[in-house]
């Protein structure tokens, strides 16, 4: 695609294509300066290998537990999966909702 793209893979038969030097870690880490918010204090899901530049940048890190090993394995928590609502699942929990 040439060196202005990037691809990441997204699971499935499913590709993400971003600018060169744009992730979800870059993407989420400009927001949170732009709001002056700190790594500390997000919380992330993830479930596939896209997600990592975000789980290497937040401060806490959940994956579904049916994510790619590498996610799980960068994981502080896992929760249930994403077909099971495991996002959901976890966001009741932690708001009290359960």
């Amino acid at each position: 695609l040439g060196p202005e793209l990037a691809v990441t893979h997204m699971g499935a038969d499913a590709v993400e294509i971003a600018p060169a030097g744009a992730d979800k870690g870059i993407g989420l880490h400009w927001l949170c300066e732009h709001l002056g918010i700190v790594a500390d204090e997000v919380l992330v899901f993830g479930d596939e290998v896209n997600d990592l530049p975000m789980f290497r940048w937040a401060g806490r890190r959940v994956a579904v537990e049916n994510a790619h090993p590498d996610v799980l394995a960068m994981a502080d928590e896992v929760t249930a999966s994403n077909l099971d609502d495991g996002v959901a699942q976890y966001l009741e929990g932690l708001l009290g909702l359960r």
